[in-house]
């Protein structure tokens, strides 16, 4: 199936290609390593953005992570028709460059939900660009403070892709920065 569509893919073709994910295998082997130590061979990220301070945004924050406002909405976009995340469901991340809707595939490797942290991470599948993985959370610390958390480890899938992955490491920069914005604006729209 196609990587890159001119306009924004169809209902049926991004629930046809989900459908064909359903036994995909990863494409890596570190599965669940946005746990802990990051595996050597990739490139890190971690990022944290505050939010605000206090419970209700806790609540706020906690809302939008579900409802994966984190994607900037006006170059990029999440296809996962489930109301919750679940792990071992496949979704699409599509994104928007040079003129043109890119799909990557990709499956919820775990959740979290515990007192104070909230999030998700999910892996990369055949059909995405790159291999690796990336975690999306929300934390409130001791003082109350509420961040918003992006981890990934990443690195180009296809040999093909490396020439041009000083141009994908500056929009995993963009879409992390994209991201916290998108998470704060979500937090105080909620008011």
């Amino acid at each position: 199936m196609e990587r890159w569509h001119r306009q924004f893919p169809t209902q049926n073709y991004l629930q046809s290609r989900l459908m064909a994910l359903e036994t995909a295998p990863f494409t890596y082997r570190e599965i669940g390593a946005t746990r802990g130590a990051f595996p050597r061979g990739y490139n890190h990220d971690r990022r944290r953005f505050l939010l605000g301070t206090g419970p209700e945004i806790w609540e706020r924050a906690q809302v939008a992570l579900s409802k994966g406002r984190q994607f900037p909405p006006n170059w990029t976009r999440i296809y996962y028709p489930m109301p919750d995340w679940q792990p071992g469901a496949a979704l699409l991340m599509l994104f928007r460059l040079g003129g043109l809707w890119w799909v990557n595939t990709c499956r919820i490797v775990y959740v979290i939900q515990e007192l104070n942290r909230y999030g998700f991470a999910y892996g990369t599948l055949p059909g995405h660009v790159e291999c690796g993985e990336e975690y999306f959370g929300v934390e409130m610390d001791e003082q109350q403070q509420v961040w918003f958390v992006l981890e990934a480890f990443s690195r180009p899938r296809f040999w093909a892709a490396w020439p041009g992955y000083p141009l994908a490491r500056l929009m995993q920069a963009r879409f992390a920065r994209h991201a916290g914005l998108a998470m704060q604006a979500a937090v105080l729209k909620a008011e």
